[in-house]
């Protein structure tokens, strides 16, 4: 029957399967289980049998609002993020203008234009919530959500106290991001012949969970560097047990100068501390909180690496990062995953910054549905 087609198709991507109902599309991840889905196409097809093509199609419609609502509406409810944005957002309105708001969007795809617009739009709201329960989410947006509550988190298997699986994935807490083991910080969507040949350099590596991802994506080395000692004994522990031989775990904060550095740990629920502002300090003093700094330009001279693609996630320091990082960037022009959501002045200017060093690059912005409306957005850059 022609006509099905009209009204009802499944089509595939990359990471999703499409449903399309009458103009009603939605959008699911692969990962989900479409049994339940796919009986609709039956009952759809025994329905349109009994309905005369003149008579109204409201019918079906409803059919296809009922199917859109498969999926219960997730309310945004998320404590710690309002608490985080209402500490490091408080100045949005400083930042954004309309001259910024072009320079940003300048060159970006459709998608990442809109998820620009969406994430602001959303802090927004969450900064004048007062931490009250919204409606945040889109249709789109609910089966990625069902499938993180349902699926991916309650599949994590408690091994020992000290081991935990996720699939083929082994850690030493129970700290799996669906942003990192399925959508894998977004480098799927880059150029795979940019990277497969060249090392990876991952700037706060955190306990090695993006290590067990990005080892997949290269045959050269993976550079993972952490400074925080607890943080550090776990990222050895993540590569012994998912026997990541290509990973170097390096124990060196990355900034725009070598020396010592004080870390001020904040938000140590988000991530077992390892959120954490680092700031200089002007003296050889150390402390039980005092971590060593280099430059990547220094150590990638040093040990002559070629790189390909460089990950940063150090809650807030990504700026200073770049400083020490110029001549790696500007010479080599690696693709990039830049976290650009600890602050308004990262999310507005690291892409002018980017672009300054690098003419030639392309961007896009990334956001895992996980939950978050903000945190863990970044900026994906190559040639």
């Amino acid at each position: 029957m022609n006509i099905l087609k009209k009204i009802f198709s499944i089509t595939n991507s990359d990471a999703h399967k499409i449903f399309t109902i009458l103009g009603v599309k939605i959008k699911c991840s692969r990962s989900l289980n479409y049994a339940k889905l796919s009986e609709f196409k039956d009952e759809i097809k025994d329905k349109l049998a009994k309905i005369p093509v003149k008579e109204d199609i409201l019918a079906i419609k409803d059919m296809a609002q009922y199917m859109s609502g498969m999926y219960p509406n997730f309310v945004y409810n998320n404590p710690f993020e309002y608490e985080f944005l209402k500490e490091r957002w408080s100045e949005m309105d400083k930042y954004l203008s309309k001259d910024s708001y072009e320079k940003l969007i300048q060159g970006l795809d459709d998608d990442s234009i809109g998820l620009v617009q969406r994430t602001l739009t959303r802090i927004r709201k969450i900064l004048s919530s007062n931490a009250a329960p919204l409606d945040l989410w889109t249709q789109e947006e609910m089966p990625e959500l069902y499938f993180m509550l349902h699926t991916f988190i309650t599949s994590i298997l408690k091994i020992s106290d000290n081991v935990y699986a996720c699939g083929k994935y082994l850690l030493p807490i129970n700290h799996f991001e669906k942003g990192i083991f399925i959508d894998k910080h977004g480098v799927n969507l880059l150029n795979q012949e940019n990277i497969k040949n060249k090392a990876i350099i991952d700037v706060g590596a955190f306990i090695g969970d993006s290590a067990c991802v990005l080892s997949e994506k290269t045959n050269d080395k993976v550079y993972c560097f952490e400074a925080l000692s607890d943080n550090y004994e776990m990222m050895l522990k993540t590569v012994e047990y998912n026997h990541l031989n290509n990973v170097v775990p390096v124990k060196f904060a990355l900034g725009e100068a070598n020396g010592k550095a004080e870390t001020i740990n904040l938000y140590e629920e988000i991530a077992n501390g390892s959120c954490c502002q680092v700031k200089e300090i002007n003296n050889d003093t150390t402390s039980a909180n005092a971590v060593n700094v280099i430059t990547l330009d220094e150590y990638v001279n040093d040990n002559n690496i070629n790189v390909g693609l460089i990950k940063v996630d150090i809650e807030g320091s990504e700026q200073q990062f770049l400083a020490g990082a110029k001549e790696t960037i500007r010479n080599q022009k690696p693709s990039l995953i830049m976290s650009i959501y600890h602050n308004p002045n990262d999310f507005f200017n690291i892409k002018n910054i980017l672009q300054e060093l690098v003419p030639e690059y392309k961007f896009k912005l990334f956001k895992p549905i996980d939950g978050n409306a903000a945190i863990d957005t970044v900026l994906l850059c190559e040639i």
